[in-house]
């Protein structure tokens, strides 16, 4: 089960950003966007990929009963809105967690670039490795409890986002409580409870309000006790 576990940092995407950044910048059309404002929404007729420069999104979901489902938080070196190949209406919103500036090819022109550049196999990967992530998100939905699905989302966020540090992962970006719990599917209460436990067990530190310092190792064992 290790082996799965780390399975999601196996392709290395940054490198496929670097190679297709490179093309898409002659194509592209450069968007600024302030905290808490909208790259596009739910039901939007938008077919556009995103690179991000910069910044930290979050993609976000609404069931039904009007219910938030945060899905993923996506930075800089990382793509978004792949959705938009689809050519059909989002079903998703992303919504900028910081200040950010990303750059927004169309499908045509995203499509055009990985067939003319011979990049159509590293993207095929790209996405397989997003859809494998997204299988070990679901499979620790079944098999653990909402604390050890805060544990495997920390580990997560740590290896997509951190920044070694002191033998640890340093979180640098802001991720409330709240936006935790949207993750998880519980409340912000639980979270900070169970965040609590966390440090007293060593799994995580808190130099700041804005930043988690991750113990990889130890919060990895931990995942795996639940599974």
């Amino acid at each position: 089960m290790l082996t799965e576990v780390r399975a999601e940092s196996s392709f290395d995407h940054r490198r496929l950003y670097q190679r297709l950044y490179g093309h898409v910048a002659r194509c592209s059309v450069l968007r600024r966007l302030g905290a808490g404002e909208s790259l596009y929404t739910c039901g939007a007729e938008n077919h556009n990929i995103y690179f991000i420069e910069s910044g930290c999104v979050k993609v976000l979901l609404l069931s039904r009963s009007a219910r938030q489902c945060l899905l993923d938080i996506c930075s800089q070196g990382d793509m978004v809105g792949e959705s938009g190949l689809l050519a059909t209406e989002r079903a998703e919103s992303v919504v900028a967690m910081s200040p950010c500036v990303l750059r927004a090819v169309s499908r045509v022109d995203f499509v055009d670039i990985i067939f003319r550049y011979k990049l159509v196999e590293e993207t095929l990967q790209y996405f397989a490795a997003k859809l494998q992530d997204q299988q070990q998100v679901m499979s620790h939905f079944v098999t653990a409890d909402s604390e050890g699905r805060l544990a495997a989302t920390i580990l997560r966020l740590a290896r997509k986002l951190g920044k070694p540090c002191g033998g640890g992962l340093m979180i640098d970006e802001r991720i409330t409580q709240e936006e935790l719990a949207e993750i998880v599917g519980t409340t912000r209460s639980r979270v900070g409870h169970f965040l609590k436990g966390f440090q007293e067990a060593g799994l995580i530190e808190r130099p700041s309000r804005a930043s988690l310092l991750v113990n990889e190792e130890r919060l990895d064992e931990h995942v795996q006790s639940y599974l």
